[in-house]
């Protein structure tokens, strides 16, 4: 067997645990969130979404981009490795700091007497964040995703037990903050077990020969953050913490097809390409390959959301959460474009691109302040259109940065590769919206209708890719997606494992 296809199958078998894990924990968190969503209510949600929205930005700082650099970097020495650790773990205590000084004004700003507090309870996440993200790093770059997958599996589903238990027993918001440091302390406790790697005696030089990298990474991560992020302040400054918690529930339901597939994938596919970084067509190639395969497997969910979605917050939150439908019905059109940017952000990290992609970070960082200001007298729906043009806008930079690089890669080349699954998803939304009616008489009915919806959409889907893949016999990323397929009925991806080559 040829490199090429050792490695794609050795990428294949790191997609699957990675995937495998990505669908538990999204299962779990879903379950945990309706439990959680009708034991606390919008309110309690909207003060938790209000203290993340600094924690998470505080988060990416603290990590100092070390994560994708490790993953990144072509050689990779102990001394790296170790002067790494102790950066995360300086900065972890800094932000403690930090955390402990600013809450007071926060919770003044937002007009809440609980933000101090929960904000002060979280900030123990910035000391834990040393070991955690270092070693899945390492575990990361030598693709040892089964590991990685027992991780998460296991801090989850810690977290979501204790938090329940929590909420049961009436602590309130205080539950959600206490699941998040549960989650870090097994995540931490999970890489020491797992990993090989250890910390030795404090040492920070040698982070030297990783922090051109990092440090545009840590940019683009910060702004990242603060682009997910500053919608969600200036909802709940301007709003309240009710309608935050109303905006968060359609911003999560709307994003979770694209962070299933897409953000679960992202890195085994970083991984993957930074491997290959210098063989630009086989780099390409694997990046046409995997937007074909995740639009084929996101947009399905997406059209279903926007048919059924506001039935299905109905259904599964309960009538206090009936506010967050008509907003997740619009930002689904934003989806297919976050998809591509979770994607193009992979693809332009692994070949290095980190300062350039910091001035598009910047760009849409600034472009988000202004839609969300402008939208916000309108009302949530009106935000979550101002929001899908900031993912059409998104794409459309970093695709001018792909364009402009050695790569060469035109934003119609990307776009062409996940046609057949997008004209595929709008096919199947037309004909179901035409011959699916939810009756609104009870919860029985309500369900029965979704489940019909489900089904309806779902086959004519699976009907039109697969005309498609017959049909369009000269599309390349769609007849690999269709191997793909095939490969994984017939039990093939998995195989014995082999030794990953060096890259060509």
């Amino acid at each position: 067997m040829s490199s090429e296809a050792n490695f794609g199958a050795r990428v294949r078998i790191g997609a699957i645990w990675a995937y495998g894990a990505q669908v538990f924990v999204t299962v779990l968190t879903f379950i945990v969130g309706v439990i959680m969503a009708r034991v606390l209510g919008p309110a309690d949600f909207g003060v938790f979404i209000a203290v993340t929205a600094f924690t998470s930005i505080a988060l990416v700082v603290v990590q100092f981009g070390m994560p994708p650099a490790l993953i990144q970097a072509p050689t990779l020495y102990e001394e790296e490795k170790n002067a790494a650790f102790w950066l995360v773990l300086l900065m972890g205590i800094a932000f403690v700091a930090i955390a402990l000084l600013v809450a007071v004004p926060l919770g003044q700003a937002y007009q809440s007497m609980q933000f101090a507090p929960v904000m002060w309870a979280m900030s123990a996440v910035f000391v834990l964040t040393a070991p955690s993200c270092v070693g899945l790093a390492l575990l990361r770059r030598d693709m040892a995703f089964d590991k990685v997958a027992r991780i998460n599996a296991v801090a989850h589903v810690t977290a979501a037990v204790l938090s329940v238990v929590a909420a049961l027993l009436g602590l309130g918001v205080y539950s959600l903050a206490l699941g998040a440091l549960v989650a870090m302390t097994v995540t931490s406790i999970g890489v020491v077990r797992f990993g090989s790697w250890r910390p030795s005696w404090p040492s920070l030089r040698p982070v030297l020969s990783l922090l051109r990298y990092a440090w545009f990474s840590l940019i683009n991560n910060g702004q990242d953050m603060a682009i997910n992020r500053a919608d969600n302040i200036i909802v709940g400054v301007l709003l309240g913490t009710l309608s935050l918690g109303l905006y968060n529930r359609a911003f999560s339901l709307a994003r979770l097809p694209s962070e299933q597939f897409a953000d679960s994938l992202g890195p085994v596919l970083l991984g993957a390409l930074s491997r290959i970084q210098n063989d630009l067509d086989w780099s390409l190639k694997m990046f046409f390959k995997a937007v074909s395969a995740i639009a084929t497997l996101t947009l399905p969910f997406l059209a279903l959301l926007f048919v059924g979605g506001p039935t299905f917050v109905l259904l599964i939150y309960g009538e206090a959460w009936a506010g967050a439908g008509p907003p997740l019905q619009v930002m689904v059109f934003g989806g297919f474009f976050m998809l591509l940017t979770s994607l193009q952000m992979r693809l332009a990290f692994a070949q290095g691109l980190v300062r350039e992609s910091a001035w598009v970070h910047l760009g849409v960082l600034l472009a988000t302040l202004v839609l969300t200001l402008a939208a916000a007298p309108f009302g949530l729906i009106a935000i979550a259109a101002a929001m899908v043009m900031r993912d059409v806008l998104w794409s459309s930079l970093l695709a001018k940065l792909l364009a402009r690089s050695a790569l060469g890669v035109r934003y119609a080349d990307t776009l062409h590769a996940g046609m057949p699954p997008l004209l595929a998803a709008g096919g199947a939304t037309l004909v179901t919206w035409l011959v699916v009616d939810i009756p609104a008489d009870d919860t029985a009915s309500r369900f029965l209708g979704l489940a019909e919806m489900g089904l309806v959409l779902f086959a004519v889907y699976g009907l039109l890719l697969g005309v498609m893949a017959i049909v369009w016999q000269t599309h390349g990323p769609l007849q690999s997606t269709k191997e793909l397929v095939w490969d994984s009925l017939a039990g093939r991806i998995g195989g014995r494992r082999r030794r990953v080559p060096a890259p060509r």
